[in-house]
């Protein structure tokens, strides 16, 4: 175990769970947050929920479900993402790993769980305002965070407040999982080149800064595009690669025997069956899932429109805009219309008055 300089953060890596219980195979990351004590009071919270955990079994006949359900479970727990491997080199060589491991598990699938019922219980509410099916309210990723979540909270109570604790609470959740992200990186870096540790600040800045320069481009037109191929194929199928490659690397090349008598030595105990039972899992199931896993993720199609057809659909837009502008012109000179010919009414049904009764009723105001 690696003697590391003491953590400048203390970071907890979050939960992101992706639950595929449908036709459209949805999948859904962890906005958390807003309590779920406001959320099961909203109307059509117990409709979102009973979709939630309701599944659909003839989706366990597809395989890009299995693979999918794999890497998130991957992602969700950081395995394969250098998070982990960072954050446990600074515990003490004694520290019992065993029962972390399953501390964490346990700790992220209730979160998920939790979660799921915060998210499903809002999307239920915003598919009885908008009446709705659920199906076509329920977005994956982008589209979740920043359009069908939004859109609730805008349909709740105070939803001023609940936009900026929403907005305020992924910022500080993307904040949160750079953390991990940047010390992985940064732990690297130093312990090949152990002399930049006095520049360690200047380091992390510099990843920063690359990682900054490097989102750039998504942030232009088509930049969600470039993320969805980035997500893709970072978090789905390469991280199960990954995945296979260190269960392969430590369990035959290294040896699995080996690595659990240094396991051993770190003054953990196992019993014959869970020394069994870790052997098996390392050296036959994990590696098999992981590749089983991975083969139906590694090839998906995502249409993106060409130039030609942006333009086209802009065009389109404007031309709708213009259209409703129109629209609303013809409605507020009609109205207008409308409001003057009533007020041409109004002074023609009134009783004209006398002179002598105009200057009786001045004289009596005087």
């Amino acid at each position: 175990m690696l003697k590391r300089f003491p953590l400048l953060f203390p970071i907890l890596t979050e939960s992101d769970p992706f639950i595929r219980l449908h036709e459209t195979r949805i999948g859904h990351k962890k906005q958390g947050g807003l309590s779920i004590g406001v959320s099961v009071t909203l109307e059509g919270a117990g409709e979102g929920s009973l979709w939630y955990i309701t599944p659909t079994w003839s989706t366990l006949k597809d395989a890009n479900v299995w693979g999918d359900a794999a890497s998130q479970i991957f992602y969700s727990l950081g395995i394969g993402c250098g998070s982990l491997v960072t954050l446990s080199s600074y515990n003490s060589f004694t520290n019992n790993c065993h029962r972390d491991a399953i501390f964490v598990s346990i700790t992220n699938l209730f979160t998920s769980i939790f979660a799921g019922f915060v998210i499903f219980s809002i999307l239920g509410f915003l598919a009885k305002q908008m009446q709705m099916p659920i199906e076509e309210v329920v977005q994956s990723g982008t589209g979740l965070a920043f359009i069908a979540y939004p859109e609730a909270v805008v349909r709740m109570p105070l939803p001023n407040l609940w936009a900026v604790l929403f907005f305020v609470m992924l910022f500080i959740l993307g904040l949160g999982s750079q953390f991990a992200g940047v010390q992985a990186i940064n732990a690297a870096i130093l312990d090949v080149r152990p002399d930049l540790r006095k520049y360690e600040s200047y380091v992390i800045l510099g990843i920063c800064f690359f990682c900054w320069f490097l989102g750039i481009p998504m942030i232009f037109d088509g930049g969600i595009y470039l993320f969805t191929l980035m997500d893709w194929n970072t978090a789905s199928w390469a991280i199960l690669l990954i995945g296979f490659a260190e269960v392969v690397l430590a369990s035959w090349c290294y040896g699995c025997n080996k690595f659990l008598r240094n396991i051993g030595e770190m003054q953990m105990k196992f019993g014959r069956f869970l020394y069994s039972y870790w052997w098996l899992s390392w050296v036959v199931l994990a590696p098999i899932t992981c590749l089983v896993s991975a083969l139906p993720t590694t090839h998906r199609v995502h249409l993106c429109p060409s130039s030609k057809e942006m333009e086209v659909k802009e065009d389109e837009n404007k031309e709708e805009k213009e259209e409703e502008e129109e629209e609303e012109e013809e409605e507020d000179t009609i109205r207008t219309k409308e409001n003057s010919v009533k007020l041409f009414d109004s002074i023609n049904h009134l009783e004209p008055r006398k002179p002598r009764d105009i200057f009786s009723s001045s004289l009596s105001t005087r």
